[in-house]
């Protein structure tokens, strides 16, 4: 915490103004996660087939990606389904950004993030954890000119930004800003830089 103590302009006996402020910022971490398949050809594309990363530690936390090539559901058929999973004992409020990487000069990455911060249950609680039903079409994922999938090799990635608690940051010591000596008055100002008149010459 700041403590700056004041006196009102030109008022030396005006009472001192104590005045205090203080800033607190929300800790996070920020970390990114590669996926690569090999052979992406050989995977499952019935629906709620899945396919699931190694558990990975990033910012503190356990996670794992889950992709179902032919849709989690009957109502996500033909689309690629694609989660970030929490694997942690304990929640992560966290924001993260999922992609599907093209791999030739030139492409553009499929990208879906979140909207803002979400809640991560620990392991167990919320299955799926966050993502998106219908990520990309099935079929444009495999075409060629985007550049998905080459020698059959996908590669998945994922961002992630994780919130802690609010910490405190540090200040330097007090700065007291007060005086005690009296200001010099207009009069005096005159009497140090407007010479007085002489006296009348007596002409005797």
């Amino acid at each position: 915490m700041s403590t700056t103590l004041t006196r009102a302009a030109g008022d030396v006996n005006s009472p001192l103004v104590e005045e205090k402020s203080s800033v607190s910022r929300v800790k996070k971490s920020f970390g990114v996660y590669t996926f690569r398949v090999e052979g992406y050809s050989g995977l499952s594309t019935r629906v709620g087939d899945s396919t699931e990363s190694p558990e990975f530690e990033l910012c503190g936390h356990t996670w794992q990606l889950r992709i179902f090539p032919g849709g989690s559901l009957d109502a996500h058929r033909t689309h690629l389904s694609y989660y970030l999973a929490s694997k942690s004992t304990r929640s992560a409020r966290a924001s993260y950004k999922l992609a599907v990487c093209s791999q030739v000069l030139g492409g553009v990455d499929e990208v879906f993030a979140s909207s803002g911060v979400r809640v991560f249950e620990a392991k167990g609680v919320q299955i799926d954890g966050w993502g998106r039903d219908k990520f990309m079409p099935a079929a444009m994922l495999l075409e060629p000119d985007f550049g998905f999938v080459v020698d059959d090799v996908a590669v998945f990635k994922v961002e992630i930004t994780v919130f802690g608690d609010l910490e405190s940051a540090s200040y330097p010591p007090v700065n007291v800003v007060a005086t005690n000596q009296a200001l010099p008055t207009l009069a005096r100002c005159l009497q140090v830089h407007v010479p007085l008149p002489s006296p009348p010459m007596d002409p005797h």
